[in-house]
This record gives structure tokens, sequence and C-alpha cells, in this order.
């Protein structure tokens, strides 16, 4: 069976890692019977990319902008491929280059979305509507959790297979009270990750804990590690936070530590977050990020802090309520172990498996294969966004006459602008 699984990305982050689950697993289990290719638009870097087993090949091809002369290469490509089943994984509006492309060929689609539904709909002017055109392209809509389901024109098309959350082979109990080390792992992202939080919380109870150190791993987004490094810098926290680049085992760094603070704004099913709480450390987070009520049970394996994401007061005092009381971390890490069992790997791979094997049985009866032509147009009108644009942009001008119009009238300016044009149109017939 031929596999083709689209992600926009390709380097050591959680879609990346959940590919590699599958493609490993497949190699272990089926070698002979499964072939793996992934298409990405991402750029080739070795040292920012996780190795893949023999049966799977990574294609970077760059198809932005999404004109009529990309959207034609990739549907060649994909015809190449000749896939069973074709794997969109993603978060933003490059899910429906896929559907789009192949409009009239013979392979099913899954789309699998990796955020919250609300997350998500961002990238679609926040508007389901435009959301669920989308996802109406696919034969199976694959979500991360039940919540992320509930603004689907078609729930019956849902298939829920969460992240997996392998168990570690090393614990950080062993460690809770020795090495006074919290420990995030995360891309360097202010805008989700909000690694600037958890410095801004620390910094707060600082003097209070001069032994205790914030240590960060991940890869650097958009500058995001510098501007990071700048902030520690002026709040002279550089010999108690420091910034790490991405580390190939993370369960080392996870039982070296004795919390896991995670601040982001939102996610969908944090597998940096599933990993920690599996090596057994006491976790932070934001309760208003979604996902996480689904893995940290306040004052049970973790704190859920409350008051939004971008509660420093309330971080940093959760910070300070484990960081001073070594038996609550000793209990709370305890508890935290049992969160593997819940989301094993087995179950994931399987999980998958099953959904792929249903999904390549819809190859030459799959919804994009015969479509009308009113359908087309749809697609055409709807589906790839045109209509949503048009309409964002109307919005965007009638915004500014607006705008316009209440600063001329602060300043008195409206009726002589209305003179000025009426002689000017005069002028002109």
């Amino acid at each position: 069976m031929n596999i083709l699984i689209y992600t926009p990305f390709w380097m050591k982050g959680g879609i990346e890692k959940l590919i590699v689950h599958l493609t490993e697993f497949f190699y272990n289990t089926h070698r002979d019977d499964y072939n793996i290719s992934i298409l990405t638009e991402s750029v080739p870097d070795a040292k920012n990319q996780f190795a893949i087993p023999d049966n799977a090949s990574v294609y970077f091809r760059n198809y932005s902008p999404f004109n009529k002369k990309n959207e034609s290469a990739l549907r060649e490509f994909v015809c190449r491929i000749d896939p069973d089943v074709i794997i969109v994984m993603g978060s933003s509006r490059a899910m429906y280059k896929i559907p789009r492309a192949i409009v009239g060929l013979p392979f099913p689609v899954i789309l699998s979305e990796h955020n919250s539904d609300t997350q998500i709909a961002k990238s679609f002017y926040n508007d389901f509507r435009f959301l669920n055109a989308v996802r109406n392209m696919a034969d199976v809509n694959h979500i991360l959790l039940d919540e992320y389901g509930t603004r689907f024109d078609n729930p019956d098309n849902i298939v829920v297979i969460h992240n997996p959350i392998p168990a570690s082979p090393v614990h950080a109990t062993s460690s809770i009270g020795n090495t006074n080390k919290i420990i995030h792992v995360g891309r360097y992202d202010m805008m989700q990750k909000q690694q600037d939080i958890l410095v801004k919380s620390f910094s707060k109870i600082a003097g209070k804990y001069p032994d205790w150190e914030v240590h960060c791993y991940g890869n650097d987004w958009r500058g995001g590690k510098e501007k990071l490094q700048a902030l520690i810098s002026s709040l002279s926290l550089d010999k108690q936070i420091f910034l790490h680049d991405v580390v190939n085992d993370v369960y080392p760094v996870l039982a070296s530590g004795e919390i896991f603070a995670f601040p982001s704004a939102h996610e969908g099913f944090s597998l940096a977050l599933g990993e920690a709480l599996s090596c057994g450390m006491p976790a932070i987070s934001f309760s208003d990020c979604p996902g996480m009520t689904s893995m940290i049970h306040n004052n049970i394996n973790g704190i859920l802090v409350n008051g939004g994401v971008k509660n420093i007061t309330g971080f940093a005092n959760a910070m300070d309520k484990l960081m001073g009381d070594v038996d609550l971390r000793k209990e709370m890490s305890k508890k935290a172990l049992s969160i593997a069992s819940a989301y094993s790997l087995e179950k994931f791979c399987g999980s998958w498996k099953a959904l792929i094997d249903d999904t390549a049985k819809l190859k030459g009866k799959n919804k994009l294969l015969s479509l009308s032509e009113m359908e087309v147009n749809y697609v055409n009108l709807i589906s790839t966004g045109y209509f949503f644009d048009e309409l964002a942009k109307l919005k965007r001008s009638l915004s500014n006459v607006l705008f316009m119009k209440k600063i001329l009238s602060k300043y008195k300016l409206l009726k002589p602008t209305y003179f000025l044009f009426s002689k000017v149109r005069k002028i002109l017939r």
C-alpha cells in the first residue's frame, strides 16, 4: 500500500514525531506491505530533522504561492506517487492544497487536524463556514480530542485518535529534591509556546530561590531564541535561565528536572507535555490553554493556572508552590507516571493503521473523484477561500472608510471633504 503524508513543515516538532512513530511502526511490523512518502514544503536541514526508516521517503517541494501553476505541479506529483490514501496533517490553510489539487482523481483523503478547532479557525478568518467547507473535501476527518469536533457540519465523518505518550525509559522521581531544575521543551515561539511568560514568571521568584535553574530546549522559530535570550539578560537571569538547542532523546533531559513548566497559549495535544508527565514530572500550565485539562489534573499531577494564558503572577505562584514543597512534588510525580498507560504508542499506531486500511478501501470511490460541475464550482469559490478572501478585502475597505470618516468628523473636516469631492466630480464630468 502506498501512503502519502503531506505536512507543511519538516523539522523536529510534534507532527514530525508522530509521522516518525507511524513510519517506524509500519517498518517494524509491515515493512513489505506499506510504502510511505512524505511531502513537505519545508527546507532540507539534516540537523533539525528526524531520521526515518527505509520504508519512507521525504520529498521537499514548494507549492507557494498556490496558483494554478503550482496546483498543477502538485497534482502531477500526487499522480506519480499513486497513493492508496493521502493524509494531510496540519493546522492552517495549507490543509486545502492537496484536496484542491486532486479534484477528479481517485485518491481518498484524511484531513488530520493538529490543534484545537478554535485555533485552526484563526487561519480561516475565524469563520467555521470556511473551515467546514475545507473539511468537507475530505473522506475522513481526524481530530485529537472529542472537544475539537463540536462544530463540524458532519460529525459522523470524524475519527478521534489521541497523540501517543510512550512510557518513559527513565523517571524524574529520583531527581526530585536533588536537582532544583525547571524544564521546558518546545520551539522558541513566544506567540504559542510563550517562553517569555515563563521567564517573566520566574523573575518574580528568582531571588527567593537562588539555587534553582530553568532549562529550555527547542528549535529556534523566526528569531524567537534570540529575543528570549535578550529578555533573560535584561532581567539579569543569565545565571539561572539557560537556552539549549533541541535534543534527539528528550527523556534524560526530562529525568534531570523536578518541574515541567509549559505556559503555552494554545496546543492540540502536546507531545512534550505528555512525555514530561510520563517521565514523572509534575507540570504547570494554563487551564485556558486547549488540551491541557485532558492531561493535567489540577493539584493531582500538576497545577492548572486560572486567569487566562497571560497570567504571569498566577504562573509564578504555581511555580513557587511546587518549588517550595518537595513532598508535594514527589506526590504529584507518582501520579504523573500513569498517563502513559492511557495514551499508549501501541494504541495510537493500531488506531492509525485501522483508519488507513479502512480509508484505502475508498480508492476509486472517494469524495473528490466524481464531483458535479456545481460541486467543482463550489470547491473553487468556497473551499479554496476565494469567496472569504474577497469578503475580507471588502470588510477591510469598509473599515478603512469608517475610520477615515471618524477622523474627519473628529476634526470637523467631514463636510468640507464632501464639498471638495462634489466639486471634483463636477469637474471630471
